[in-house]
């Protein structure tokens, strides 16, 4: 999943065999995972993390989809 703005991407959220990583690609943007910044240019996300960029928050879910047939 990319977070853009017009013709400029900030972040990308990729899902590894390791979880799942939140990666700065823009870093003349503040970026915040749980209120704290981050500085690396990638970041490993838990269940429920709050990202917060451009003055947007959002909170990162993991959701498990089962299905029985």
């Amino acid at each position: 999943m990319k977070i853009e703005q017009p013709n400029k991407q900030l972040v990308l959220v990729t899902k590894r065999s390791q979880g799942c990583f939140i990666s700065h690609i823009v870093n003349d943007d503040d970026l915040h995972v749980n209120v704290k910044k981050i500085d690396a240019d990638t970041h490993a996300l838990r269940d429920h993390d709050e990202i917060e960029m451009l003055d947007i928050k959002m909170e990162f879910s993991l959701i498990k989809i089962t299905l029985y047939y």
